[in-house]
């Protein structure tokens, strides 16, 4: 494998520059990753890699956690759980646990994954990403909540 580089000079002149590098010191797979990745950072799907990754990791962290509670009966512990059933007036009784269960796994992956990947391609400093990932997350987690919220309405409401 050789790797390429062009250089430009402030006069023009163009200045090619081949490396080869040996097959045993060629990085495969994840590590291949972890080392091209300023290389990589810009292509898009190295970071769909990544959203689908981090989505997949919090989709199966919030669905055993959730799970876990389900089955000890704290279904009103959960936060997301409370908020959808009075702001929006459902009625309990009438709510598949599971669809509720696998819709609040899906939406919070969806805000982590999709908040993390986005503010590590702005290029600006740290402060300014933090900002800008708090206001997104927290916009992200009202309008897919309404939006879910609306939907159930339709679905379970009370009548």
């Amino acid at each position: 494998m050789c790797q390429v580089n062009l250089f430009i000079d402030y006069k023009a002149n163009y200045m090619l520059e081949i490396k080869v590098v040996p097959r045993a010191n060629r990085p495969y797979g994840l590590v291949a990753l972890f080392f091209e990745r300023k290389r990589m950072m810009n292509s898009i799907g190295y970071q769909l890699f990544w959203i689908i990754l981090v989505f997949g990791i919090m989709f199966f962290v919030y669905f055993f956690l959730l799970s876990k509670k389900i089955k000890k009966g704290n279904i009103n512990r959960i936060g997301e759980f409370t908020y959808l059933m009075k702001r929006f007036s459902l009625d309990q009784k009438k709510i598949n646990t599971n669809q509720i269960k696998l819709g609040i796994c899906i939406i919070n992956a969806f805000i982590i994954s999709f908040v993390s990947n986005f503010i590590m391609l702005i290029p600006v400093s740290m402060m300014f990403r933090l900002l800008i990932g708090f206001v997104l997350l927290f916009a992200l987690i009202y309008a897919l909540y309404e939006i879910y919220g609306k939907f159930l309405k339709k679905k379970y409401g009370k009548e």
